[in-house]
């Protein structure tokens, strides 16, 4: 069996990366040991609640402190895959990925930094929007591999009249804009009297005050905030909303700080999965999920989100068409191809 080896420093998070990082663990559990290199080991059998699946063949090991132990550790694996905070090292693994989430982790080009990434044979993003920055910033081309969404169900459910947006909550960077979206939500609630509003996320350290602000601005709202939610309890949400709202990126100047837009796009992709019709802002990877008019909206200003959400909830044919259409869609997201791009990567 060969030896795989994950290094993440943002475990203790437990946000896209380390669903994706648990993915690809999974997805070569039957053929690989696989190390976490952690100081967070409590936080995988957490992860694995959160994000609904467990991994088989997985310990977990410190990351070591000394060069030396690092390069004596590394060089006893088949692969390694690194979720870079934007430094680099030299590993002497048999292949190494290198998975960069977003702008603001992206490397600076620099002579060091060259010397070093030559021994990183193949860089990971999840969604064209990264790659193309990577590219341009580094001057390589890297691989583009999703984040599986593996709960599809066969027949949309039943929905009710509810709105859902699932996302940490958190101050900086790609911020998820909850308090933004309830500010807009409270102008829909006189059109959309019976219509609920359901915020789901954890909450990043340091993301405690924001939290709190959201819950401010939801005073006197249908607006449930849930942050403490399982796997199966988003799920069930998933079920009965009819409409998902996405709107990071917004009001954010995203040519100059690409870093604060939706750099993939899962829940989306989960929402979908479920036949709830997105209505996501059009920045970042989004725009690669959602096709306007077809599988959902992309919207870009306050009016537009909110014309487009009156407008599903008054024309039921319409929201039942897009349903469907978003429902088909997710299928390109699924475990199968994933499973199946993933070695074709590790395979070059």
């Amino acid at each position: 069996m060969k030896h795989f080896g994950i290094f993440d420093p943002y475990l203790h998070i437990l946000g896209g990366a380390e669903r994706y990082i648990l993915a690809i663990a999974q997805s070569l559990s039957s053929e690989c040991q696989t190390v976490l290199f952690t100081k967070h080991p409590d936080r995988v059998s957490e992860a694995q609640k959160k994000f609904g699946f467990t991994v088989s063949n997985l310990t977990t090991r410190p990351w070591p402190d000394t060069v030396a132990a690092r390069l004596s550790g590394l060089r006893q694996l088949d692969l390694l895959l690194y979720v870079t905070d934007g430094s680099l090292f030299i590993s002497p693994a048999k292949k190494n990925l290198l998975l960069i989430q977003t702008p603001a982790h992206i490397p600076k080009r620099t002579l060091v930094n060259s010397f070093k990434l030559r021994s990183w044979q193949t860089i990971l993003c999840y969604s064209q929007f990264m790659a193309d920055i990577i590219s341009r910033r580094l001057h390589v081309q890297p691989k583009t591999l999703f984040v599986p969404v593996s709960n599809r169900v066969k027949k949309i459910p039943e929905k009710e009249n509810s709105i859902l947006s699932v996302g940490r909550f958190f101050p900086e960077l790609h911020n998820k804009k909850q308090k933004e979206m309830v500010d807009i939500f409270r102008t829909l609630v006189p059109q959309l009297p019976k219509v609920q509003l359901y915020l789901v996320g954890s909450v990043d350290p340091g993301g405690e005050n924001y939290l709190e602000s959201v819950k401010a601005a939801a005073q006197g709202l249908p607006v449930n905030i849930l942050t403490n939610s399982s796997y199966g309890e988003l799920c069930a949400l998933y079920a009965k909303a009819k409409i998902y709202w996405h709107a990071t990126g917004f009001s954010e100047d995203l040519e100059q700080f690409p870093e604060k837009a939706e750099h993939f796009g899962v829940s989306t992709i989960e929402a979908m999965s479920y036949g709830c019709v997105p209505v996501v802002f059009g920045g970042g990877g989004q725009k690669e999920i959602v096709i306007h008019g077809k599988n959902g909206f992309i919207w870009n200003y306050e009016s537009e989100l909110v014309a487009l959400t009156q407008k599903l909830f008054a024309e039921p044919q319409l929201t039942t068409k897009l349903a469907k259409a978003a429902h088909t869609s997710s299928a390109s997201y699924g475990p199968e191809i994933f499973n199946l791009q993933l070695h074709e990567i590790l395979a070059e």
